[in-house]
Parts: structure tokens; sequence; C-alpha cells
């Protein structure tokens, strides 16, 4: 049984735990073992994460509520020692879903750790219309509308998600909401070698006749978790499928580096929670493409062909020689034609070893000089992916019509195939 009571002082009463906390100065808060709860009092990180799931959960707390006590919850597990278990702890799936489940017309809450906002999409002409959210490390979050778009997506943002106007056509309700620090998130994929190394940006809408083949979003990431400099890895824009409990980057484009503002950039066809994550790329020896390898049968070729060389080398020393001792000897005519072939052939086995080593030592600079593929992936911009973006619109179009032409889902968070 749990009870929980905030007056001028907080108690929370659990089969195993029982605290009672009063309020204490600002300064002592937001440290590693307390942080500010939802009414400015000063409450342990571990009382904060139990109270914001009861809350979520209730039946008795309206949306702005639970919206307030989901980012206290994100704020409670980030940098915390407190100790987590299934039943206080909310996974990337229970988010999305809550996410996606609360209402309001324009209500916000934004901290250090988080940016949640909920809307109502306006699409008169004299107001202006919200289409995201960004977020900036260590400064908090930034609610994008048609007016500010440029200008946030010109500045260093941590992450940001940004949707088209027109995938808000005939939406009901439109929220985002921003996990600044994946660090709690870092093992909800362990099945398939992909690692997160973003914040988390969710994005729902909610709208009975919301067409999916109009959903567009971009999204921007910096890299927050990077792998060791060691590694050789390959980034993904990537969303979580909750069916499989992995990371997967089907519907989005592959993530192009932005070099002035050091982050990733990309596009994808749906809505749910997205990220960056990567991958370590398989070892090209295992291949036997990077490197040229001279087998036994290459070895014993060269060594019977330098052994050829050799043997007609001497030759022609010696008939020098001959012929200086004794000038009145001469080769004789049928004798010439076997020294042709001979010349011949050693001039094709010199050119053989001479092409051989060569490819060899190429393959070799090549796999030794070649980039990582850690390194920022800077071959391509936007206007280069257009074409690799109407495909795969394309082909998102093709499915949508042959599966599900007249859905009546009011809430598509994910792709059509997790709602089946």
């Amino acid at each position: 049984m749990i009870t929980t009571t905030i007056q001028t002082t907080i108690s929370i009463t659990t089969d195993s735990i029982t605290q009672s906390t009063p309020i204490p100065v600002s300064n002592f808060c937001d440290n590693a073992t307390h942080i500010k709860w939802i009414n400015g009092t000063c409450v342990t990180r571990e009382f904060a994460q139990t109270s914001a799931i009861l809350i979520i959960f209730s039946n008795s707390s309206n949306d702005t509520e639970k919206a307030d006590a989901l980012a206290i919850y994100v704020t409670s597990i980030t940098n915390s020692n407190a100790t987590s278990n299934s039943n206080n702890t909310l996974t990337i799936k229970q988010i999305n879903e809550i996410v996606g489940n609360l209402s309001s017309d324009n209500y916000r809450v934004n901290s250090n750790d988080t940016i949640l906002i909920m809307t109502k999409p306006n699409r008169e002409p004299s107001k202006e219309t919200i289409i995201g959210v960004s977020f900036e490390d260590g400064f908090g979050g930034t609610v994008v509308d048609t007016s500010n778009r440029n200008n946030v997506i010109n500045s260093n943002l941590s992450a940001a998600g940004i949707v088209t106007v027109q995938s808000l056509n005939e939406a009901k309700s439109f929220n985002m909401f921003i996990i600044n620090d994946p660090t709690p998130f870092q093992d909800v994929d362990n099945t398939s070698n992909r690692t997160l190394s973003s914040s988390i940006v969710f994005a729902t809408i909610q709208g009975a006749d919301t067409n999916r083949r109009n959903i567009t979003i971009d999204l921007f990431f910096q890299v927050l978790k990077p792998p060791k400099p060691t590694e050789d890895v390959t980034y993904f824009c990537s969303f979580y499928n909750t069916n499989t409990s992995q990371w997967n980057e089907f519907g989005c484009t592959a993530p192009i580096y932005n070099t002035k503002f050091d982050r990733y950039e990309c596009h994808c066809y749906h809505l749910t929670s997205f990220a960056l994550i990567w991958l370590p790329n398989p070892s090209k020896t295992s291949q036997g493409t990077s490197r040229a390898e001279l087998n036994a049968q290459d070895k014993a070729s060269i060594a019977f062909q330098v052994i050829s060389i050799s043997c007609f080398i001497a030759v022609v020393i010696h008939g020098i020689a001959i012929h200086f001792i004794n000038p009145q000897k001469f080769i004789k005519l049928r004798l010439l034609i076997p020294l042709i072939s001979c010349v011949v052939t050693m001039i094709l086995f010199i050119f053989y070893i001479a092409l051989g080593l060569t490819v060899y030592s190429r393959f070799s600079q090549l796999n030794t000089t070649s980039p990582s593929g850690n390194l920022p992936n800077r071959g391509r911009s936007f206007n280069e992916n257009s074409n690799e973006i109407n495909l795969l619109e394309t082909k998102l179009n093709s499915q949508t019509d042959s599966s599900s032409g007249n859905s009546s889902l009011s809430h598509i968070p994910c792709l059509p195939n997790e709602h089946a």
C-alpha cells in the first residue's frame, strides 16, 4: 500500500520505505540525492521518482498534472544514484503512450532536463503554428513555431524535432517531449548491438482523420554519448520499436553531419520516439575485402618466377662472359629462338610480380589510411538526398494505401505495423 501526503512536510510510506522530508532551503536541491518537487519543496530523488509515477497513473490526475509529473520523473532519474526497479521505472513505450494521451491547449513544461508541449494546432493565417521543440544542453528547451523555425535550426541545439505544417492537417492535438540525457535509457536495446548516443525525441499526433502519408518530421541530434575514439561506427536516425524492444531506422533517412553545428540531421516519415544511435561497423579484415593477402599459392608462384628470372640472368651473364673470354664464339642461329622466348617470359614474369605487389601495397595502404566510420558523415547535403527521400516517401505511401487506407485510429504515435 502506498500513500502520499504533501503539505508543509512531505511523507511517503511504502512496504519498505518510510520517510519524512521537511521544506529546506532552495540551494539544498538539485544535487545527486535531492530535487525540487512540483510545489517547490525539496525531496529525495527516490521519493520524486515514485510519487511522479503515482500521479501519472492516477485516475484523479488531470493532463497538466501528469505532464508536470513526467518532467519531474525525468529529472529524478537524471544523474541519480537512487535504486530503480520495474515498479518505479517508466519504459520508452510507456512514456510514448503517456505523451500521446495528454491533451491540453498550449501547455508546456520546461526544465534543465526536458521540455514537453501539448498543443492544439492552429491553422489561422493570423497566428503562428507550433511545429516542434528544441533543447540546448545547459539552457533548456525552446518551442518552435512557423516564425522562429529558421532561427532555431540555425542555433547550437542538442536535439530538436520539427514537423511540417502539412503533418498537422486534421490533427486535434500535437504533443512533443524531449529527454536531454540518454543515460537512463542506455540499456533499452541489448539485442541489436545498437547504442543510444543522443537525446530522445517523442512526437505524437491525435486525430481521427490524420493522414499518415503526410507526416514528416525533421530531427536534429548532437552526439552526447560518443563511442570510444578507437571504435569504427556508423550513425543512424532510429525509432524505438516497442514490439521488438530495439532501435530501428525504418522510415528515416540516413543522418547527414552538419559541420557548422556539430550535429546530425535527418527526416522521418512517422511519429514515435526517436534518437541517434551508432552501430559498430563489421570487421573489414574478416570480410577479406579491405586488405589483399598473399596465400600459399601466390607466394609459391612468385618464388618460382624469381628463380626463373635469376636463372635467365645467370645464363645471360654466362654468355657475355664467354663472349669476352673467347670473342670467336657466337651464339648459333638455332639457339636464338629459345633465347628470345626466355627473354619474353622473363619480362612477363617481372610484369606479373610488379603488378601483384603493387595491388597488394595499394590495398594495404587503403586499410591503414581509410577514414573511420566514427568520423562525421560529411559526404552529402539535404539537397543531394532529395531523390532518396522521394523514393522512400513513395514506398511508404504505397504501403499505407495497400494496408489500411481507412484507419480510424485516433492516436498514431508510431508505425502502422506497430498498431496492427
